[in-house]
């Protein structure tokens, strides 16, 4: 049933799409006629699924429910690729519902077993239709009837790639998939609860593939966070997009062990990247910090960069500032280079990495690069 589903998909076939569903469930079946509609203008090269053990167990009230005469809800994967973007599938858990009426299964919910740590995963074409605007560099979904904002992304997308790839290198797919949602709320559910969303303008995710420690990251996605975006100057707005692509980019470098204030600091460091920004507009809250506390200065930390922190924007100021020291005083390959050295060092733990690297890449340690850095803060707003 599932194999006639993606079949269905990928034919543009309504009917035979329709066919699937369980007729005894008109709400459920009126979200999967939308899903189909807005699927349309999806480029997809591939689309199928694949059925996980062990199922979930079936509830009274769902048997009461459903007057079915068998139920079975296993939890599913949805794989899906989008032509010339993705180089391998992207990997969905749904958590589907199965009744059987006389000989024949249909598809009847996937979202009884939804709870707020594990749920179905949603796409942009579950809140609504869609349009597409796609370019070499760029394809960029979003809501029918916001073309032009649509393509406006798309432009500085395109302008982005470039930006990344001339420091980071082009080893990479200089293609990127953006989403815009309409409201924060799809951005959560795009991402999964559990991100405080308040005070950030665009996230880039990826999916993780693999096993037995074969993982790969799949599906990298830059999603906007519209009230925040939007209120953005158009520079703003840029910088933002440069950030994200170059999590993009970096997101195969990017391992368990890279400090945060790296991976971020990296990001607004090729963000604001020749866009002659003074440094005192750039970091204009950490800059009133300094002036009010230079002895309280600390390096970011991992837990400096949750959503919720309400000092956030000082926690990236810092760690720009901490990627921008290293740029200028040991050059921009340096800087490149303790990225990936980080990122490929195996079995040390993140503490070890860091040190390592810092000891290899730049000859210095970790509390005299913290150190160096406090000193280069302060010499910048004091």
């Amino acid at each position: 049933m599932l194999e006639a589903r993606a079949a269905a998909v990928l034919e543009g076939d309504q009917r035979a799409f329709a066919a699937g569903i369980d007729p005894q469930s008109p709400a459920f079946g009126a979200k999967q006629t939308a899903v189909f509609v807005n699927l349309k203008p999806m480029p997809l090269a591939s689309w199928s699924y694949a059925v996980d053990v062990p199922e979930d167990e079936i509830t009274a009230e769902m048997r009461a429910r459903y007057h079915a005469d068998e139920i079975y809800a296993p939890v599913a994967r949805l794989r899906y690729q989008f032509t010339d973007f993705d180089t391998h599938p992207t990997e969905l858990r749904q958590l589907l519902t199965f009744v059987r009426r006389g000989t024949k299964w249909y598809l009847a919910s996937d979202s009884d077993f939804d709870t707020p740590r594990r749920a179905t995963a949603r796409e942009l074409w579950d809140f609504g239709p869609l349009a597409v605007v796609r370019t070499a560099r760029s394809l960029v979904i979003g809501p029918v009837g916001r073309r032009a904002y649509l393509q406006s992304i798309a432009r500085d997308t395109d302008a982005a790639v470039p930006k990344v790839s001339a420091i980071w290198g082009s080893e990479w797919s200089q293609r990127v998939v953006v989403l815009i949602p309409t409201s924060q709320e799809q951005v959560s559910d795009l991402i999964g609860a559990g991100m405080e969303l308040s005070q950030i303008a665009a996230v880039a995710v990826s999916r993780v593939t693999g096993s037995g420690g074969a993982y790969r990251a799949v599906g990298s996605r830059v999603i906007v966070n519209p009230p925040n975006f939007d209120q953005l100057t158009p520079i703003g707005q840029r910088v933002v997009l440069v950030h994200e692509v170059t999590h993009v980019a970096t997101r195969d470098a990017t391992g368990p062990d890279v400090p945060a204030w790296l991976v971020e600091g990296f990001a607004d460091y090729v963000g604001y990247r020749g866009t002659a920004i003074a440094v005192e507009v750039a970091a204009r809250e950490l800059a009133v910090d300094v002036r009010d506390d230079p002895d309280g200065l600390e390096l970011p930390s991992e837990v400096d960069f949750h959503g919720d922190n309400p000092r956030l924007a000082q926690a990236y100021e810092g760690a720009w500032m901490a990627a921008r020291m290293i740029a200028e005083r040991h050059g921009e390959k340096r800087l490149v280079a303790l990225y990936r050295a980080i990122g490929t060092t195996k079995g040390v733990g993140k503490d070890d990495a860091v040190r390592e690297s810092l000891k290899k890449v730049l000859r210095t340690t970790p509390e005299r690069f913290a150190a160096d850095w406090r000193s280069y803060v302060v010499a910048a707003f004091g």
